[in-house]
């Protein structure tokens, strides 16, 4: 019988961490029926950049072509308070991420601080915003698209895997969207055309709203899920600081120091020294995580211990988020008694 299998695409993609000057070229990336098409560009790029650092935000770019000005496909995720996600959940309304942005213009502690996803990696959880997820690419019937979209789950995991994930919640447009998140475990709270159809009458079918979520206790408890990693996290062993955190995340992608220092805005001297400290602070908590020596033996092993430690990492994405010192080197302390 003849292969039926679609193609392989000819251009794959890859995925990195974004960075401030991305920001202008996701515009047009942005999907058909998004409410933040409404606002003139350079005001969502303004917001857009308030919300860097209190959540995540992805490039997908095709191989070969990485920053040549041409992005096809962006994530956006921000960090919100309980009440704002439980609204939603209990009340699903259109616009989300609109209302999002006006609180943000307007003051409104609608992000939380770093210090607040510590609290809350080591409580109750994260809740999580997805404001956009936009790309080039929207016909699910091009092998294209289709592998574009396969980076999603991959890259949604590696910028938010380790947090400990209470809620995520996203609005779609159009039911192919939709029925990509659906597939993706996500549940259906409210198809807005089907509930209000007098006020979608004149909206095209594409770029009807539909509001999608998961919670924690949906998933927990279920059996084998695969969104169930990123809502069962455990609390870090090291303690790295937020410099560390910030370049050992981009080092797993594969950057160099040199990248590293030029995204982050450091000096290479600043990257060199995160990488030395973040080797000592991890060897002298994890025992036996560079074979053959400790983490204070001569620099001629430095290139190897990185690579034990981004092994590491790869498996305790944990270790790369935000969490309460004190509380971080107590789980250090149990987990050195075990």
């Amino acid at each position: 019988m003849p292969d039926m299998s679609p193609p392989t695409p000819a251009h794959p993609f890859a995925f990195r961490l974004g960075v401030p000057p991305d920001l202008p070229g996701c515009l047009p990336a942005l999907r058909p029926g998004d409410p933040a098409k409404a606002l003139h560009d350079a005001e969502l790029v303004r917001l857009w950049q308030r919300c860097l650092g209190h959540g995540a935000f992805v490039i997908i770019e095709r191989i070969g072509q990485a920053r040549s000005g041409t992005i096809d496909g962006f994530g956006l995720s921000v960090f919100v308070p309980d009440g704002f996600a439980d609204r939603y959940f209990t009340d699903p309304q259109p616009g989300v991420t609109l209302e999002f942005f006006r609180g943000l213009a307007a003051g409104e502690p609608v992000l939380l601080s770093e210090p607040q996803v510590a609290h809350a990696n080591a409580g109750s959880g994260i809740n999580v915003l997805v404001l956009h997820f936009g790309s080039r690419l929207g016909d699910f019937s091009d092998p294209q698209t289709l592998a574009l979209h396969a980076l999603v789950g991959s890259s949604f995991y590696f910028s938010h895997g380790g947090h400990r994930i209470r809620s995520i919640l996203a609005e779609t447009y159009g039911p192919d969207a939709t029925r990509f998140a659906e597939d993706g475990q996500f549940r259906l709270l409210k198809d807005f055309a089907a509930t209000m159809p007098t006020a979608y009458a004149h909206v095209p079918l594409q770029e009807r709203p539909h509001l999608v979520g998961l919670r924690r206790d949906w998933v927990l408890g279920a059996g084998w899920y695969p969104m169930a990693q990123l809502f069962s996290s455990v609390a870090p062993r090291v303690y790295f600081s937020r410099t560390e955190r910030r370049v050992l995340e981009r080092a797993m992608l594969g950057e160099p120091d040199q990248v590293i220092a030029d995204a982050l805005g450091l000096s290479a001297h600043t990257v060199k020294s995160a990488w030395k400290h973040a080797i000592q602070r991890a060897g002298d908590t994890i025992d036996g995580l560079y074979p053959g020596g400790s983490s204070r033996d001569s620099a001629t092993r430095g290139r190897e211990k990185r690579i034990y430690l981004l092994t590491y990492l790869r498996e305790h994405m944990e270790e790369l988020r935000p969490y309460p010192r004190e509380r971080a080197r107590t789980a250090a302390r149990v987990s050195a008694r075990r």
